[in-house]
Formats: C-alpha cells, sequence, structure tokens
C-alpha cells in the first residue's frame, strides 16, 4: 500500500517549506524486544490484531531451541505441532547476514526466525509466550513482530536523508485506513542514535490537530518539529509508536532514519532571476538564477532549481 504525500522542510529560521517526497510505503506492522535472563526464563507480549485476513508473528533471537505458543482472543493455544489444525503454517528458519531493510524490516534479522502465520484472524488480543527454559540461564533477546493486511496502515518519514546541525527536522507519521485518514491516533517517537550508544532517546509526540507545524487538522498526517542541534551530529533512526486512542483497537510501529552533519553552506537570501529571449520570437528560451551562497567548508556543491509551469509540468536544473 502506497500513500503520495506532501512532505516539510524546515530551516533553521523556522520557516516551513513544502516538498513533494512521492510514495510512501505504509504498513500494518508492529514490534517490541524481549530478554531472555537467568531470572527471566519465559516472557510474554501481547499483540492487538484488528480486521485482518491473515496475520504472521516473526520471532526472531539468537537462540534456536526457544518454546513458543500464542493464545487467540478465545483462549486456543497454537503451537508449532498443532498451527495446521486451524490452517496456519510455522516455519524455523536461520538468517546469517543481512540482507538488506535494517531494523525496520525484520525479516532480515539476523538470528533464527520462528514464523507463525494464522488465516482469518478473530480481532483482539493475542498473547505469545516465549518459554527459554532450554538455554539454560543464558540472557538473549527475542525480537516479536507482527504483519498483517489489516487496512489500518502507517508510515513515518521525514523530508530529506540528511540535515545540518542548524536545520529543525520534520518528523511526519502517516495513519490511513483504505486510504481514509485516521484521527485522534497517539503518536509518539523515540529517535536514537544509529549506532544505540547509551545517550538517552529523544521522545518526541506528533499531533495531528493543525496547529504549530501541522498544516491541517486531522488529516491523517501527524507532525512534530526537532532541532538538529537538540540530536547532535551522526546517523539517526525514529521509531514511532501508533495506536489508537483510546487504546484497544490497533497499534502499530514504524521507522525511518536519517543524518546530522556539521553545517555545510547556506543560502544568504539573495536572489535574482532573469528570462532570456534568445531568437527575438518573444518567447523565453531560458531563464538565468543566481543565489547568494555563504560557503562554510569548502567542497562541490551542486545548485538545483526547479521551474514548475501553470499546467504543473516542470523542469529542473542542476
Amino acid at each position: 500500500m502506497f500513500l503520495m504525500v506532501l512532505g516539510m522542510i524546515v530551516s533553521g529560521a523556522g520557516n516551513l517549506h513544502a516538498q513533494m517526497v512521492g510514495k510512501v510505503p505504509l504498513s500494518a506492522f508492529d514490534t517490541d524486544v524481549l530478554a531472555l535472563t537467568a531470572s527471566s526464563t519465559v516472557v510474554t507480549k501481547t499483540f492487538q490484531v484488528d480486521n485482518a485476513t491473515s496475520v504472521t508473528f516473526d520471532l526472531v533471537s539468537p537462540a534456536n531451541n526457544l518454546a513458543i505458543e500464542i493464545r487467540t482472543p478465545q483462549g486456543l493455544v497454537i503451537n508449532p505441532a498443532n498451527i495446521g489444525t486451524i490452517g496456519g503454517t510455522f516455519k524455523q528458519s536461520t538468517v546469517s547476514h543481512v540482507q538488506g531493510g535494517g531494523i525496520f524490516s525484520p525479516f532480515t534479522l539476523i538470528g533464527t526466525h520462528y514464523i507463525f502465520t494464522l488465516p482469518s484472524p478473530p480481532p483482539g488480543e493475542y498473547l505469545l509466550t516465549i518459554d527459554g527454559t532450554a538455554l539454560g540461564g543464558a540472557n538473549t533477546l527475542v525480537f516479536t513482530n507482527m504483519f498483517s493486511d489489516s487496512p489500518i496502515a502507517v508510515a513515518l518519514t521525514t523530508a530529506l536523508p540528511d540535515y545540518q546541525i542548524k536545520d529543525h527536522i520534520a518528523l511526519t507519521a502517516f495513519v490511513f485506513t483504505r486510504g481514509v485518514p485516521v484521527s485522534e491516533a497517539a503518536v509518539n517517537v523515540l529517535v536514537f542514535k544509529e549506532n544505540l550508544t547509551s545517550e538517552v532517546p529523544v521522545l518526541l509526540e506528533l499531533k495531528d490537530d493543525g496547529q504549530q507545524f501541522d498544516s491541517i487538522a486531522e488529516d491523517g498526517i501527524y507532525t512534530g518539529v526537532i532541532s538538529a542541534a537538540d540530536l547532535g551530529l551522526g546517523k539517526f533512526l525514529a521509531s514511532a509508536t501508533i495506536a489508537s486512542n483510546p487504546p484497544g483497537l490497533f497499534r502499530r510501529t514504524a521507522g525511518t532514519s536519517f543524518s546530522i552533519t556539521d553545517n555545510l553552506a547556506t543560502f544568504t537570501g539573495s536572489f535574482s532571476d532573469q528570462g532570456i529571449d534568445e531568437d527575438g520570437d518573444t518567447l523565453l528560451d531560458r531563464v538565468n538564477l543566481s543565489a547568494g551562497v555563504s560557503v562554510l567548508k569548502p567542497g562541490r556543491y551542486d545548485f538545483t532549481a526547479k521551474l514548475t509551469a501553470s499546467n504543473n509540468v516542470s523542469i529542473t536544473s542542476h
């Protein structure tokens, strides 16, 4: 499922600019990380399933001998031995190297994958129980992931992949059901260093209330702005938890990434343009553009301009 959206760029001065960012993929995905330890050899995780014709639970761990069961809202206990009796499937496989996609594509995570697929799942809470008794007290992590074909799908994005330390960054979450905006969701984003250092993640609440940086209320597009200076330099991951408000109907997870570099160059605010008629037919053949730039760090820079006519036909020049 894809959504054509209008992204946002916020300059260091706080000015809001619009930029078409193209198609954004939406998904009905949720995830969490659990820890098995000597004192907690059995852990549980609850997932909310809603209006889906199929649901897949993918549990990933370095351990290949976990005992896992799923309890449905009706109390039916499903495990690898009996899942076939309800028309479901179970597959256990090992991924030995990263295949691309990173933390937000769990099927590519290194480790043993325990994959349960259930057809026609009744809506409600599904309780996953992970028993690590066979580990003999060894510590290990378990990534628990849920995928469904529910029509309630979400995404998280930024307008640009790269920012400078002077910039403000607009994080935007999209929450839709069959193309219809879902309003009044609770959207909270954690922003943290890509290398998962001990620095405390930054928590940001995204709003769809038409206030501040959110342009239109209740359009299914939730926005929040964070200063790059508050994060520092480096590569960052942002993970959004998106849930119904009040809770209980649905819960989703979405993620994105971006980087922050030191200030390189800035526009001074001086711009000029001049239309050129080269053949004397009173029609413009080209447009000369100039812009004042303050270069803070020597290097090669590209200047890009986009001219859009009244019929929405565009020409881009570098």
